[in-house]
């Protein structure tokens, strides 16, 4: 068996001991490979390592496999190409290293990535990820799930066959966990951004939303405000939400502010992607809130949409925002800077969480390292929509 040669990518080399195996015929046509186990055990790799260098030698079609019976030697081979390149390798003339390693890299080094939608922040992340990968001479393909777990899935059943490795912005829920479970039981190399997949250990690059959350409701508490409702419809849908609502949570008890249950909100609203229907819910909404004699003088909303409809209803109902009630975001979406009234919100680094996932998955896919999620710190951006109650 061939050492590893320091400096080279470790699917390589298991990838030219098969090719030299095949092309010297001590693997012939129709012969059994050893098991995926067996060979990581046998290199001292990772299974993922292992995959890399199998999914190289099917491309080149020395390969195929039989589900629940393993991997052959085809018996069409065609060995000129596959028994010069070795011989090129072993005398060291005909390529340099670089021309040798791209012959062995027949198959685009692409990864891909799935959004469930193409908000803002779904734009931001996709240019830090198509930064590292270009960095590292891979490409990106991009997949919209338009919010549709059904989409999701067939997005997740392609691309689990042709992408070296997958980033996936989950839709919430819990409709595509067996095809994320059967991922990493096959130990395929993917990464998830913003929010975690339930029950399932898998690298995430998240925004920190329970510290971001905190800190606004610390920021409104400051102000003067003890009155403080929270609004995110979907809140015991979405993980992202609810670690919002612990960090609201968290600062109001901390200043000695009992939290209210008819001041939260979560509901899951009809129709949030179309602006009327959501205008006319957030409308419904402060009018209920803000009939009675005791009333939230500020609003915290789990995110920036959410909050520039809010600031909408308040406005039209004759309300000033945010004199008669402040109201605060998440996310710092571009447009908050240029409302009728500028949103205080919470800004995530959508760029950073994008390239940072980029960075790991493509190192996992290339040289089988295992990698760890990474939690990005938010920033409060103070704007005009929040500002010290009025005494009543």
């Amino acid at each position: 068996m061939r050492l590893m040669t320091q400096g080279t990518p470790l699917y390589r080399t298991i990838f030219s001991y098969f090719l030299e195996e095949i092309a010297e015929r001590r693997l012939k046509a129709g012969d059994r490979l050893p098991t995926e186990l067996e060979i990581a055990e046998r290199f001292g790799v990772s299974r993922i390592t292992v995959i890399r260098a199998m999914k190289e030698l099917e491309h080149r079609q020395l390969l195929y496999r039989v589900k629940g019976k393993g991997t052959f030697v085809r018996e069409d081979l065609d060995l000129r190409n596959e028994r010069g390149m070795h011989d090129q390798a072993k005398s060291g003339t005909g390529q340099d290293s670089s021309d040798a390693e791209t012959a062995a890299d027949v198959a685009l080094p692409l990864i891909s990535v799935i959004m469930s939608d193409l908000e803002q922040a779904g734009q931001d992340m996709l240019r830090g990820i198509e930064h590292a990968a270009r960095k590292h001479g891979y490409y990106v393909s991009f997949h919209n799930a338009m919010m549709d777990p059904r989409v999701e899935r067939s997005l997740l059943e392609k691309l689990a066959q042709d992408a070296r490795g997958i980033i996936v912005y989950p839709c919430a829920g819990m409709d595509n966990i067996d095809l994320f479970s059967g991922m990493t039981i096959r130990q395929f190399p993917y990464v998830v951004i913003d929010h975690p997949l339930e029950g399932i250990e898998v690298p995430l690059f998240s925004p920190d939303n329970e510290g971001g959350s905190y800190e606004m409701t610390r920021h409104l508490i400051r102000l003067g405000h003890e009155r403080i409702a929270f609004v995110a419809p979907g809140l015991y849908l979405h993980p992202s939400l609810r670690q919002r609502y612990k960090g609201y949570c968290r600062a109001l008890i901390e200043a000695g502010i009992p939290v209210r249950p008819d001041w939260i909100e979560s509901a899951d609203w009809t129709d949030v992607s179309k602006p009327d229907a959501l205008l006319r819910e957030a409308s419904a909404l402060l009018q209920r809130w803000l009939s009675g004699h005791s009333r939230p003088t500020a609003l915290l909303a789990g995110n920036d949409i959410l909050a520039i409809h809010l600031i909408k209803a308040a406005l039209t109902a004759g309300i000033a925002v945010p004199e008669a009630l402040s109201v605060a975001g998440f996310d710092n979406l571009a447009m908050t800077e240029y409302l009728e009234v500028p949103l205080t919100t919470v800004s995530q680094p959508f760029y950073e969480m994008g390239e940072s996932a980029a960075e790991a998955l493509i190192r996992l896919v290339r040289d089988g390292i295992p990698i760890a999620g990474r939690q990005l710190d938010t920033t409060l951006v103070i704007r005009e929509s929040t500002a010290a109650p009025q005494q009543n």
